[in-house]
């Protein structure tokens, strides 16, 4: 009888073939994953709320971002542009601060020219959407593979890298309030970039104050209350101009045989002021030291007939030393100490009837309390 095993192998053969040929078309089908845009970020501090959320966004769009350590003081682009190019990025992402709010520049990695749009807002939300806009703009041939989720936190990877804590929540917004109306502000043209190997120079700040103040002489002149109204401008970060008046808010009453005399004492000041801190800091003490000009003015009543009033007054020269402490609740307001000490020339000396009786400005003491107005 003949035997039906090679049929049967046969047939088992052919459905192997049939098999391996549909499954062939799908395999084929399956297209490779497209790689992944890398961006560089650029972060200028080692704690940065604004920069780890301009990460989160991106890593959320799905951007691979290569964290890039940046100075104090802006990078030439030269180097920005060869570290981009080293790691094979499509374009780098820096925020710096400027009076007001935030500066968003992005250089194309390709086509070199920079885009910079200022931002008026501190807040990191919003200073993260302008960005990946900005870097959407500037990378026309780049499709996110999924929008935008808004606002999101800080995952550990960003805080690693950039060394800090997540920020805390915001109020979610939706990511539309966030844009600026096309009008003719946002149509304008970016500023120039900065030239290569440029530094930025730190913006002025200008303060006011007022204070209730005491000034003091030992030689006799009590104690006279004065009201401290001062001004400064702060020319470089660690050196300003400095102004201060003195005016009396009562006159200094001295009883004698001869009579009463009633002085009166004014303070004109301009110096130097260098704080001893950051300029931002919560408690910043402060010295200085200039030339004050003094006016004394003097008027005696007699006790008897014997003994005629008369008035005078006394003009000095004081060079002086000020020294200073205050404490900042908001960013424009401060609650200013200062300490005053300086000597006159030359010496006043007030005289009853041919008697000096009185002498003030060997040394001058006063001290103050008052608030201050920080003008960015």
């Amino acid at each position: 009888m003949p035997s039906r095993r090679p049929a049967r192998a046969a047939h088992g053969g052919a459905w192997a073939l049939g098999l391996c040929l549909l499954i062939a078309p799908e395999a084929r089908a399956a297209p490779p994953e497209p790689p992944r845009t890398k961006v560089v970020l650029i972060a200028d501090r080692r704690s940065d709320p604004i920069m780890a959320r301009v990460y989160a966004e991106l890593a959320t769009l799905g951007f691979t971002v290569v964290v890039v350590r940046g100075g104090a003081e802006p990078p030439s682009q030269g180097p920005i542009e060869t570290s981009a190019r080293e790691v094979g990025a499509s374009a780098e992402i820096r925020v710096t601060e400027v009076p007001g709010g935030v500066e968003v520049s992005i250089a194309h990695g390709a086509t070199g020219p920079s885009v910079q749009s200022a931002v008026m807002a501190d807040d990191p939300a919003t200073v993260a959407v302008r960005a990946v806009e900005l870097l959407r703009a500037s990378l026309l041939d780049v499709r996110s593979p999924r929008p935008s989720q808004g606002e999101v936190g800080a995952d550990p990877e960003a805080r690693a890298v950039v060394d800090m804590q997540e920020p805390p929540p915001a109020r979610p917004a939706p990511v539309a309030a966030a844009r600026p109306r096309a009008d003719a502000a946002s149509r304008a043209p970016p500023p120039p970039a900065a030239r290569p190997g440029a530094t930025r120079r730190a913006p002025m700040t200008f303060g006011v104050g007022a204070a209730p103040a005491v000034l003091w002489s030992p030689g006799g002149v009590p104690a006279t209350p004065m009201l401290d109204v001062s001004g400064y401008a702060m020319i470089w970060s660690r050196l300003g101009l400095s102004t201060f008046v003195q005016i009396p808010l009562a006159s200094a009453r001295r009883e004698g045989k001869e009579g009463t005399r009633h002085t009166r004492i004014a303070l004109a000041a301009l110096g130097v002021r260098v704080p001893l801190g950051p300029t931002g800091a919560a408690w910043l003490p402060s010295a200085g030291a200039g030339l004050a000009a003094a006016w004394l003015h003097v008027e005696g009543e007699g006790r008897s007939p014997r003994y005629a009033g008369r008035s005078e007054d006394a003009y000095a020269v004081a060079p002086y030393l000020r020294a200073g402490l205050s404490f900042a609740p908001t960013p424009h307001l401060r609650i200013s100490e200062h300490l005053l000490a300086g000597i006159a020339a030359p010496r006043v000396v007030i005289d009853a009837a041919g008697r000096a009786t009185d002498a003030w400005g060997r040394p001058f003491l006063g001290a103050s309390l008052g608030v201050e107005v920080v003008l960015p």
